[in-house]
């Protein structure tokens, strides 16, 4: 049996949630009919972090809202048809006091040669080099430049990196 040390988990301290977001699961009943209504207590979070030393980060809360505040992050998936749209995106998300981000395509996801285009290849590639942070604006431009595939370590990773723990365990 292989022993998975993870340096970070996410920590669902909550399945109940206050706010009533219309196409969230949690609202809609489907999380406590799959995973019941817990709260983590605070006991049970004490035993984790004991037991687990290696641990070094804990993200809380993913089912459940466990503040009254939450932060809101808005993702923009830049399309050569909507990149025109980032400005006005921005401001709303400004004005909404949420967190803004440009994330690219999927188009040419599993492509490292240009062999699967996106349907709508971004026109701009200056600006959502920019808008991005990475100073790419195409996956294939990200492999090109960081030699690995856009977004793909932290998601195809997260079952041993950041592995999901419910709030009854």
């Amino acid at each position: 049996m292989i022993m998975v040390k993870p340096k970070y988990i996410r920590l669902d301290a909550s399945t109940v949630c206050q706010l009533k977001c219309p196409s969230c699961p949690t609202a809609k009943g489907v999380t406590a009919k799959a995973l019941g209504s817990h709260f983590l207590l605070f006991t049970n979070f004490k035993q984790l972090v004991g037991k687990n030393p290696f641990i070094s980060k804990i993200e809380l809360s993913n089912w459940g809202e466990i503040s009254s505040l939450p932060i809101l992050r808005w993702q923009f998936v830049a399309f050569g048809h909507n990149e025109h749209e980032i400005p006005i995106a921005k401001k709303m998300a400004h004005d909404l006091n949420m967190i803004f981000g440009v994330k690219l395509d999927a188009g040419d996801m599993l492509s490292t040669n240009n062999k699967n285009p996106s349907f709508s290849p971004i026109k701009n590639k200056k600006a959502i080099s920019k808008e991005t942070g990475l100073g790419v604006a195409s996956r294939n431009d990200y492999y090109k430049k960081f030699k690995e595939l856009y977004r793909q370590r932290s998601i195809c990773s997260q079952l041993w990196t950041q592995p999901q723990i419910n709030a009854d365990g």
